[in-house]
């Protein structure tokens, strides 16, 4: 006889079971019907990126707040199914359009390019578009690849910026004052070089006979390139009407442009440096070669500063180079014909009204005539729609490579005391990576350039005087091998007596004189001197016809920040900052300068 209750156990058991397995299918069923829907979707999405074309540009980093907008919005409005140049839907079997962006110097852009043409193999840099900052760079790619890899007479220029020479307005009056009804070129900025009492002959409030000049580097720079050219356009008599080979490699031309480079104070990589100096005002720096956009930039208080006078253009008699802003497509392998139509849509649409007002609020000249010149290219910030007067024509890659190549040789001469902080403070990975920093720093500075070495802790010691670095390169490498960390800090006492040393000796006019600090700490054992009288040798020395730099460095989080700061304001240069783990590459930067 069977028992009741485990019958009625069985029923349930089966029950259970039957709706268990009812629920699994229903689950099953409704997971099927929804993700039927996605996995379409998916399949759809991955179906839309294979139907994109992607494109990438490197362009000019001035042209960052330009293009981060124009990319953005030109991809967005793909991505709706839209295109952006004409406002229609795409149809079916359309393919939308990606870009990417990158901002790089032209000048680090042209060498990227050109390494990637010339390795065999793989290629790290290969653009869709090119955007430097003016055709030049084109030239120059085409120059040393050995191959025509864009198409000189048929490029899109995207907008326009003059080249001339920022200077604050009351300096230039006071050369047009000394040059009644004449137009104001070189010759005229090289006359206050030459006059015996430099600027005091040109006005009395200024307190310092030398001028400052500052110059950036024509291997990344756009505006040195094009003030360069300019200064060897100046030195063909007569003037050239495009430059040729010939002209470049001549003595006289050099001779006259290494003449012009004798009124710079200080070089830099690029422009930054000297707008922190521009917003410092006049006792920092008189004048320098820039472009209208990068002057405007600075007028609008856009800089770390906003200057404290007004600054304005100098367009030279002698003429300008005009920035194009190029977009050209390389006639590369890497590119494919469906990449270049897609980039050549790009480059429709960076032609927009709506993207061309965006290069006139940045302060660049439009190209498309139908967004008219305005603010800010007016004379409020310093500019003249109606200049420049003379326009000059950009030469060959060929000469362009050439006067790179010459500006070593034209350059204004330095003569540099390495001042090295080596008291105890200074122990362990401190000195070690300092070490390091110091002979990049050599390594990269130019031979003809004089460099010294001291060190300090509670005393002094000259290890090397400054001498060519072409001999004495070893001995300085030498040098720094053997800094140890110990003692005290006799700051101030070595650098008025490494001031001293310069001024023993014979100083040149046509010479940078400079002296690179770097301390990681407070004066302790100074017996001499006070920082008072540090302040006022080195004030004294900037109305000399030389003037004495001093580039603190202030090494780590300890350094004495209040008394380098003093020391930089009297010597009209600024207070560098650095830690342990980025001291080589700030050096690395310092020795641009000279």
């Amino acid at each position: 006889m069977s028992d009741p209750t485990q019958t009625q156990s069985s029923k349930i058991n089966f029950s259970l079971v039957v709706f268990v397995v009812f629920l699994i299918a229903s689950i099953t069923i409704l997971i099927w019907q929804v993700a039927k829907p996605f996995s379409q979707e998916v399949s759809k999405t991955v179906s839309d990126n294979r139907q994109s074309i992607d494109i990438s540009i490197v362009y000019a980093p001035e042209l960052d707040p330009i293009m981060q907008s124009a990319i953005n919005n030109f991809n967005d409005t793909f991505n709706t199914g839209v295109n952006p140049l004409n406002g229609q839907k795409l149809k079916d079997g359309d393919k939308k359009i990606k870009v990417v962006g990158q901002s790089i110097s032209s000048g680090e852009a042209r060498t990227k390019i050109v390494n990637s043409i010339n390795q065999s193999g793989s290629k790290d840099f290969t653009p869709t578009i090119y955007a430097p900052t003016f055709s030049g760079w084109l030239s120059l790619v085409n120059f040393e690849s050995g191959k025509p890899i864009f198409d000189l007479n048929n490029f899109t220029s995207t907008a326009k910026s003059p080249v001339g020479i920022a200077i604050w307005e009351n300096r230039l009056k006071s050369i047009q004052n000394k040059n009644p009804n004449k137009e104001i070129g070189l010759a005229e900025i090289q006359q206050v070089f030459d006059s015996p009492n430099g600027w005091k002959d040109y006005d009395s409030s200024i307190n310092r006979k030398q001028i400052y000049f500052g110059f950036t580097n024509p291997q990344i720079s756009s505006t040195a390139v094009s003030a360069l050219l300019t200064q060897y356009y100046s030195a063909t008599s007569p003037q050239s009407e495009q430059l040729s080979l010939s002209e470049v490699k001549s003595n006289q031309a050099q001779k006259t442009v290494q003449n012009y480079q004798k009124l710079i104070r200080q070089y830099s990589n690029n422009t930054v440096v000297f707008r922190d100096y521009l917003g410092r005002g006049p006792d920092y720096i008189d004048m320098l070669p820039l472009a209208e956009n990068d002057l405007i930039f600075v007028n609008q208080g856009k800089s770390q500063n906003k200057p404290p006078e007004k600054l304005v253009m100098l367009y030279p008699k002698d003429g300008s180079i005009v920035h194009d802003y190029p977009m050209v497509i390389p006639e590369a392998d890497w590119v494919s014909q469906e990449q270049k139509d897609a980039a050549r849509s790009f480059i429709e649409y960076s032609l927009s009204s709506d993207v061309q007002q965006k290069y006139l609020e940045n302060g660049l000249r439009p190209a498309n005539p139908n967004v008219q010149l305005d603010t800010p290219i007016t004379q409020e910030f310093g500019v003249d729609q109606n200049q420049p007067k003379k326009v000059l024509k950009i030469p060959t890659g060929e000469v362009i490579s050439q006067i790179q190549l010459n500006f070593d040789f034209v350059k204004k001469p330095a003569k540099i005391t390495l001042l090295i902080d080596t008291s105890g403070s200074m122990a362990g990975d401190k000195i070690a990576q300092a070490k390091k920093a110091l002979q990049l720093f050599v390594n990269k500075s130019s031979a003809k350039n004089e460099v010294g070495l001291s060190s300090f802790d509670s005393s002094q010691r000259v290890l090397v005087q400054p001498q060519s670095l072409e001999s004495s390169k070893g001995q300085i490498t030498s040098g720094i091998n053997e800094l140890i960390a110990t003692g005290g800090t006799a700051l101030y006492d070595a650098l008025v007596q490494s001031t001293e040393d310069f001024n023993s000796s014979n100083g040149q006019k046509g010479v940078t004189r400079a002296i690179i600090l770097l301390s990681d700490g407070q004066d302790t054992s100074s017996s001499k001197y006070k920082l008072a009288d540090v302040v006022k040798k080195l004030e004294e020395s900037q109305k000399s016809d030389s003037p004495i730099l001093v580039l603190p460095i202030a090494y780590g989080g300890d350094a004495d920040l209040n008394a380098l700061n003093s020391i930089s304001r009297s010597s009209k240069t600024v207070v560098q900052t650095g830690e342990v783990k980025d001291i080589e590459k700030l050096l690395e930067n310092i020795s641009s300068y000279f």
